[in-house]
């Protein structure tokens, strides 16, 4: 009768991919690398496709690829990458010179073998690292390609240009790989790859994840609970976070909560790879008036003595900042994200990773965490309106600050600058809220829950394309200074500024066309008011496009706000350099002060921000605010965490209201008068020409004690 009954978007796929629907008729539509024209699109029907459509598999095929690696198999630098497995299933010696591997069917010769024979009966591994690395002599060939960890289709050619085989690989959980057994053609997931190795114990499908009657939350009395699985599969439990196994607690009926407890269940069924485990925190008559994080993993994943990532590990330095430990490495493991707001409500629930993140601050008792969403860990993003003063109603990442080195002092300091800036000034800041931790059911104490700054927060706030981001760090000149993209127009700017004198109008326009001029002026006034004396915390971007302009975010400030009478000014822009060891390369803020329109608008645009943003009365009421929010909570904080990682007392509840937090009331008091007369002696003012800027003459103000 003309009305529409369905409809699909097809947009240009990889050849060989489809757009389908899984279960069929449901959802959204998913481009796939396993087509299945006259099926079910469903594994079974990718089976029996397979079986009716392809031809016989030949001496050589794909015999298992994973786009999953994070703890399989390692290359010879240490790195996880994506793998595909090769299998000589003949009897002969077949030389791969030429032989193709691609993800795109309609490209055989993406890329190419070197010269190199694969032995009768041999499973040769090939890295899909993207590095293109052709060694002979080295243990593991690199593809000029990645898989996609949202699924990928992986096809072999003969030096012909013939097609010998294809798999189609789709989003795997972490450490799962994808592939056939002997020359059987169908497929199977493998819990436990086995790269250079015949392939056992497979699986056609996984189990469906157990269900709990009781979400998630704070309740004020003892619970039950009841788990529900599908038909057949039988359920074993943890209540302490970890990874539950058949030789945990088998479930038999509903459960009682009466303490803090992390739920955990896994499904069991001959003939089905083990189920994704299911993970519920129950907060049982708790204290917490702020929002709660829960984060639940196996517990090695955090505490075993040799691997676990917040120990110090065989390798430590035995001084601060104990050099070498576990907690200093990159290192991530599984974790089960949960989101409590204060009213006691789940909001949100998901499966990430989980890194100890900071510099210094690593090496405090009280760590803090990066959550990273993976395909590979069963989330792309975690999708809750965290932050009030930002429009997102999902995340890519996110970070729980433990106040990094302010952790056993004030623990607002680098809350405090974020609330002063965000909104008021032309430059990016972490939205933040206060929030307590607990830990596999154990309390862990006050944290703050941010954005995290990486590509995906750069393109989630000014709508661009993660992969065309510039973000660098430190001085960004090694590679080691490159959060994402590259630092090539960085260091080609820095070269100008090194050779040109920007008192000179027209060197200064060029400087002024490669950076956002206001947002830089807003960065530097906040970097000298709050006396930050760990400068080297700098990050700044751009978008990877012509006419793109360098912006600057503000981030980690907990050495601001301490020292009211720091010479900013000097220390900033000092010729020796800035920053820990006058590290920090500081020539583009001195040769912009040189330029005389630079330097007026710096010193208004100071003026303005003093009188506002940074008025006596606003920090104030901000210190205020932020540590009222959490004063509650300090006193279980300060018994949880007595000692910092200096192995010195953090205080009690009392001296943190009494010395930490009357520190920062003294800042805001005082830090005015010691600015303005910090100001006057850099560039040599008179009375007359502070009074002109500021209203103010300058004066040093009487020496703090």
């Amino acid at each position: 009768e003309g009305r529409q009954i369905d409809k699909a978007e097809v947009s240009e796929l990889k050849s060989d991919n489809a757009l389908a629907r899984n279960p069929d008729g449901e959802g959204d539509f998913k481009v796939t690398p396993k087509p299945t024209p006259g099926y079910p699109n469903t594994d079974t029907g990718y089976d029996d496709f397979i079986k009716n459509h392809s031809a016989a598999l030949g001496e050589l095929y794909i015999s298992e690829a994973s786009n999953a690696n994070y703890s399989t198999i390692k290359s010879v630098l240490g790195n996880y990458y994506d793998w595909i497995e090769l299998h000589n299933a003949s009897d002969r010696v077949i030389n791969l010179e030429d032989y193709g591997l691609t993800t795109n069917t309609s490209n055989p010769a993406m890329w190419r073998f070197p010269d190199k024979d694969i032995n009768p009966g041999e499973y040769m591994v090939v890295m899909a690292s993207g590095a293109n690395q052709k060694k002979t002599d080295q243990p593991y060939l690199h593809t000029n390609f990645r898989l996609s960890a949202k699924g990928e289709l992986v096809a072999l050619f003969d030096k012909n240009g013939n097609f010998l085989d294809k798999v189609g690989v789709e989003g795997l959980r972490a450490d799962m790989s994808y592939g056939r057994k002997d020359s059987n053609p169908d497929f199977y997931y493998f819990g436990t790859p086995t790269p250079g190795a015949v392939n056992t114990d497979g699986a056609k499908q996984t189990l469906s994840v157990p269900q709990f009657t009781l979400p998630a939350g704070k309740y004020a009395v003892a619970q039950q609970v009841e788990i529900m699985a599908v038909d057949g599969a039988q359920i074993y439990y943890t209540t302490d976070g970890s990874d539950p196994g058949k030789n945990d607690k088998q479930y038999t009926g509903p459960i009682t909560i009466s303490t803090p407890t992390p739920l955990r269940a896994r499904a069991y069924e001959d003939g089905y790879l083990p189920s994704i485990i299911a993970t519920a925190t129950y907060l049982i008559d708790t204290l917490p008036t702020l929002p709660i994080v829960c984060l639940t993993t196996d517990p090695p994943n955090l505490f075993d003595p040799v691997t676990g990532i917040y120990e110090m590990g065989p390798n430590a330095s035995a001084i601060f900042p104990y050099k070498g430990a576990n907690f200093k490495q990159d290192w991530e493991r599984p974790v089960h994200f949960e989101y409590i707001d204060e009213d006691g409500k789940f909001c949100v629930g998901v499966d990430a990773a989980i890194r100890i993140t900071g510099g210094y601050g690593r090496a405090m008792e009280q760590k803090g965490f990066a959550i990273l969403t993976r395909q590979q860990y069963g989330s792309t993003t975690i999708p809750y309106a965290f932050f009030d003063t930002r429009p997102f109603t999902e995340y890519k990442d996110l970070v729980l600050r433990a106040s990094g080195q302010d952790q056993p002092l004030s623990r607002i300091r680098d809350v405090l600058l974020s609330s002063l800036v965000d909104g008021q000034m032309d430059v990016d800041v972490q939205a933040f809220k206060q929030c307590v931790v607990y830990i596999n059911g154990k309390y862990w104490g006050v944290y703050n829950l941010r954005e995290k700054i990486n590509e995906y927060f750069i393109a989630q706030h000014y709508n661009v394309d993660p992969a065309d981001v510039d973000l660098l760090k430190y001085n960004g000149i090694k590679d080691s200074e490159i959060i994402a993209g590259t630092n090539a127009d960085w260091k080609a700017l820095i070269e100008y500024v090194g050779a040109h004198d920007l008192s000179i109008q027209e060197n200064y326009d060029y400087i002024a066309s490669q950076i956002d001029v206001d947002n830089y002026i807003d960065y530097l006034v906040t970097e000298v008011f709050t006396a930050n004396s760990d400068q080297a915390n700098i990050k700044y971007w751009k978008e990877h496009k012509p006419g793109a302009k360098w912006r600057w975010i503000l981030y980690d400030f907990c050495w601001g706000f301490f020292n009211v009478d720091h010479d900013s000014m000097q220390e900033y822009f000092s010729v020796e350099g800035t920053g820990y060891g006058n590290g920090l390369n500081n020539s583009l803020p001195r040769g912009l002060l040189k330029n005389d329109g630079f330097r007026q608008k710096f010193l208004e645009r100071f003026a303005y921000h003093l009188q506002n943003t940074f008025s006596k009365e606003r920090v104030l009421e901000k210190i205020h605010e932020l540590a009222g929010n959490i004063d509650e909570e300090m006193k279980r904080d300060r018994v949880r965490w007595p000692r910092d990682g200096y192995g010195n007392s953090a205080g009690t509840y009392e001296t943190w209201k009494s010395s930490q937090i009357k520190r920062l009331e003294t800042f805001a008091e005082k830090r005015e008068g010691w600015v303005l007369w910090s100001i006057k002696k850099y560039f040599n003012y008179t009375d007359e020409q502070m009074k002109e800027i500021f209203g103010k003459a300058g004066t040093r103000p009487p020496s703090s004690s």
